[in-house]
C-alpha cells in the first residue's frame, strides 16, 4: 500500500472531488497480494483484475513509451504483443518495489506459474489455462531480472 500511495496521482472528478489513483503497475502489485490473502474467500476477483492488467498493459498508453525506452521488447523473433506488455509491466513493478519487494511477489507467483503446481491463479483468471500460466511465467521472468 505504501508504494502504491507514494506514486499515486490526483485525479479530478466532477464537482471538484479529488481522488488519488495509483498507476496500473501499483494496482497489479496490490492485486497479487490481495489474491494471496483472498484466493479462497473471493475466488476469481483479484485474479480476473490482475489478468486484465496483464492482457492490456501495453495498450494502456504504454506503447510509445515501450518503443522509445524498451526497444528490446519488440526484437524477439516470436514477438507477442501481450507478453511484451507483461514484461514492461514487470519492469515498471521493479521500479516501485526494488529487489526485496520483487522477491515477495515472486514467492506468490512462482508456484502459480509452475505447470506442475496448482495453477490456482491461472484457473481463476477465466482465461485458457495454458495462456494464463504463460503470462504468469513471463511476469515472473521479468521480475526475476530485478536482482
Amino acid at each position: 500500500m505504501d508504494e502504491a500511495f507514494a506514486v499515486s496521482v490526483d485525479v479530478s472528478l466532477p464537482e471538484g472531488t479529488l481522488v488519488r489513483v495509483p498507476p496500473v503497475a501499483a494496482l497489479a502489485i496490490l492485486k497479487i497480494t490481495a489474491w494471496r490473502d483472498r484466493k479462497y474467500t473471493h475466488p476469481g476477483l483479484d485474479a480476473g483484475d490482475l489478468f486484465l492488467f496483464l492482457r492490456h498493459y501495453m495498450d494502456l498508453g504504454n506503447l510509445d513509451r515501450a518503443a522509445a525506452d524498451h526497444p528490446d521488447l519488440f526484437e524477439a523473433e516470436d514477438f507477442d504483443h501481450v507478453e511484451a506488455g507483461v514484461t514492461l509491466l514487470a519492469r515498471d513493478m521493479i521500479v516501485l518495489l526494488g529487489e526485496g519487494g520483487c522477491e515477495r511477489l515472486l514467492s506468490i507467483l512462482r508456484p502459480e506459474a509452475d505447470e506442475k503446481g496448482a495453477m490456482l491463479l491461472a484457473a481463476q483468471s477465466r482465461m485458457e489455462l495454458g495462456r494464463a500460466r504463460r503470462l504468469l511465467e513471463v511476469l515472473c521472468a521479468g521480475l526475476e531480472r530485478s536482482g
